[in-house]
């Protein structure tokens, strides 16, 4: 297939590229998911994937002009948690205790949230039902893979 230009590729694979090559030429990964973003549908993990990949550069000057600029596209593809997130690791650099104060924050709820789960997993394990204990255990799942990065952080 001839090379064409990212106007011409659906937006799928305009995302995809840009993380595939964000290693190698992070600008120019910038440049399409930025793209993205002012064009009309695009995929909801554009915007989550563009601000972390900002934190992840230490652009934080971006991630902040970014949420500021599309807050609607903020208000529909991000839950309050990410929020939290992306703007707790946008704080290191100019005020490092409220960015680990926010992080432990948002740690504790997922934490609570992780505990929840775990007595939930505990109390059914004797269920009959594996749909509702394979539910428990997807949830507990999808928390946890949140609660890392917070940590880590």
């Amino acid at each position: 297939m001839p090379p064409r230009e990212d106007e011409e590729l659906d937006s799928v694979t305009l995302h995809n590229l840009a993380l595939v090559n964000i290693e190698k030429d992070p600008d120019d990964s910038f440049k399409k998911l930025n793209f993205l973003l002012k064009n009309s549908p695009c995929p909801p993990e554009a915007l989550t994937n563009l601000l972390i990949l900002y934190c992840k550069y230490e652009q934080y000057d971006l991630t902040h002009d970014v949420l500021s600029e599309n807050e609607d596209l903020k208000s529909k593809y991000l839950s309050d948690e990410e929020i939290s997130y992306i703007t707790a690791l946008s704080m290191m650099r100019t005020s490092k205790e409220a960015a680990y104060e926010s992080l432990e924050k948002l740690g504790k709820i997922y934490r609570d949230a992780i505990e929840k789960q775990h007595k939930l997993m505990k109390d059914n394990k004797n269920n009959t039902d594996k749909n509702f204990f394979s539910k428990i255990v997807n949830n507990y799942e999808n928390i946890l893979q949140k609660y890392l990065p917070v940590i880590t952080a």
